[in-house]
């Protein structure tokens, strides 16, 4: 879709939907490019979306994918606002993007997304290795000038991306699977829950109770504030990174991080090592 505004209120999205030979699939909206204003209010997904035998899938119970090239005079907006996906999101496709409520925002200039009292119920699961796959966002990648708020928000599903032997890092976790190479980035997170198991059993696991992999962001800043983590982060592959909260952060030149009154409840496993809830909060914080 290629305009201006839309919004999206009070609605319901009921049918299984099954595509194939496609690469964006979305509950209410597949792809979207220049969207000055977007709006999904009081609205559920209950079906759920399957994507087979395509290259380069992007899936999200609400939006599959989002991109925007426009004058950064103009601030382009998500919001995304008591809303819930009940639909399980499934590929079988290698190097899936999946999330709960947005597959993919990539190559944005200037955006605002905003996400609300809203959580995914739904199993988010990549049958064969993903590339990430997140509760509510499956990744967010190259964007400059880039507003992440998000507030009182919660994943109930499993979270999973499936059995390979492939040394490609992927990005699992109970919020957003991968944040990656963005510039002058905020992400302001208050109120947070995941009650959803993340599994991931790819040669090299990056996954956490929050965020997968937070890698490559520049001149960027992560608030978070209130934050549960309540399952299990597991992994069975040659290279694991885990955390109860952020499974792998590093090569983040001049970031700002802050995390205040953060729980993780759930035991990290391994395949040869379990490590209790309180040991770790994240394997890996660095700023280089």
């Amino acid at each position: 879709i290629n305009c201006t505004t839309i919004s999206i209120c009070d609605s319901q999205s009921l049918g299984s939907i099954t595509a194939s030979k496609t690469e964006t699939l979305g509950g209410f909206i597949g792809d979207l490019f220049n969207i000055q204003s977007v709006t999904i209010t009081h609205s559920h997904h209950r079906g759920p979306l399957t994507l087979k035998e395509s290259p380069d899938i992007v899936v999200g119970g609400f939006i599959g994918y989002y991109t925007s090239a426009m004058n950064i005079i103009i601030v382009p907006t998500i919001l995304v606002s008591d809303c819930s996906n009940y639909g399980d999101i499934i590929s079988d496709n290698e190097a899936s993007v999946l999330g709960g409520l947005v597959g993919n925002v990539n190559r944005t200039i200037n955006i605002d997304i905003v996400l609300e009292r809203s959580a995914n119920f739904g199993a988010v699961r990549a049958l064969n290795p993903a590339g990430s796959v997140g509760g509510l966002v499956g990744c967010m990648e190259d964007n400059i000038a880039f507003d992440v708020f998000i507030r009182e928000c919660a994943n109930h599903g499993l979270v999973y991306s499936g059995v390979s032997k492939s040394s490609d890092p992927n990005g699992v976790g109970g919020l957003i699977g991968s944040v990656v190479d963005n510039g002058n980035l905020t992400i302001d997170l208050y109120s947070f829950e995941n009650y959803g198991p993340i599994v991931s059993s790819s040669g090299n696991n990056m996954a956490g109770g929050l965020i997968g992999r937070f890698v490559g962001n520049g001149m960027s800043t992560l608030l978070v504030k209130e934050v549960l983590n309540n399952n299990t982060v597991n992994a069975s592959g040659e290279k694991n990174d885990l955390g109860g909260l952020i499974g792998r952060m590093c090569e983040n030149p001049l970031v700002s991080v802050k995390f205040v009154d953060i729980i993780n409840n759930g035991y990290i496993h391994t395949v040869d090592r379990v490590v209790e809830p309180l040991e770790t909060i994240y394997t890996e914080l660095k700023s280089q």
